[in-house]
C-alpha cells in the first residue's frame, strides 16, 4: 500500500499550509488526482498575506511546470506505486494596486479601480498609463485633474497625484498600494458681451 500527500510551499520552499492527504494508504495501482477541488487552490492566505500559484519557470526551490508543480516532486495525477508519493505546489506572494479618484475636498468621484490584481510582489505597475483619466464626468458635471498645489485634501504634484498616497509608478509590494488622483470642477468658458458704438467719419 502507499499514500499520496500534497504539500504547499513558497518559491523558497517554506511551507504555506499543512500538507493535505490526497489518498490514504491504498493498494498499489489505485488512481489518484491532486487537481480536484480544494487540493490545488489558486491562492493561499497566510499571516494576512496572499500567495498565488506560480507560472512555469525556475525558482529558488527548483523548476516548476505549467501546473505550478515542483518538477522534482511526484506527478499531479497517476497511480499509487510507492509507500509515499508527494506532490508539491509552489506559490509566490502577490499584492494589489488600487487607484482612487477624489475631488479637492476628498469626496469620491468614481469607483476605485484595481490597476494590479493579485500580481507577484516586485512586478512593475504604472497607473499613469492605465488609470489616470484627464476628465471624469459625475452627475452631469465634468471634473479635470488639478494642477500642482495645496488643497483641502493635501498636497498634489504636477500629475494630479495626491503626494500622501502611494507613487503613481512603482512595484507591487506585500501590502496593497493605494494611488489617489485629485480632480476639480471644470470651469465654464468665460462669459463675454458685445457692444455697438456709433461714430462719425473722424472717430467721434
Amino acid at each position: 500500500k502507499g499514500e499520496v500527500v500534497i504539500t504547499y510551499v513558497d518559491e523558497n520552499g517554506n511551507e504555506l499550509k499543512d500538507p493535505k492527504q490526497d489518498t490514504p494508504k491504498s493498494p498499489y495501482d489505485t488512481p489518484y488526482d491532486t487537481t480536484e477541488e480544494g487540493e490545488k487552490p489558486n491562492t493561499i492566505e497566510k499571516d494576512g498575506k496572499t500567495y498565488k500559484l506560480v507560472p512555469k519557470g525556475d525558482y529558488p526551490v527548483g523548476k516548476v511546470d505549467e501546473n505550478g508543480r515542483l518538477e522534482k516532486s511526484d506527478p499531479i495525477k497517476g497511480k499509487v506505486e510507492k509507500p509515499k508519493s508527494t506532490i508539491t505546489y509552489v506559490y509566490k506572494q502577490v499584492g494589489n494596486v488600487y487607484v482612487h479618484y477624489k475631488d479637492t475636498e476628498g469626496n469620491e468621484l468614481k469607483t476605485s479601480v484595481k490597476d494590479m490584481d493579485q500580481q507577484p510582489v516586485d512586478s512593475d505597475y504604472d497607473t499613469v498609463v492605465d488609470n489616470r483619466p484627464q476628465e471624469i464626468v459625475k452627475d452631469g458635471k465634468t471634473y479635470v485633474l488639478v494642477p500642482a498645489g495645496n488643497y483641502t485634501v493635501g498636497e498634489v504634484d504636477n500629475q494630479g497625484h495626491l503626494k500622501s498616497s502611494d507613487p503613481t509608478i512603482g512595484k507591487v509590494a506585500e501590502q496593497d498600494k493605494n494611488v489617489t488622483y485629485i480632480y476639480k470642477l471644470k470651469e465654464d468658458p468665460k462669459e463675454g458681451e458685445v457692444e455697438i458704438t456709433y461714430v462719425d467719419d473722424k472717430g467721434n
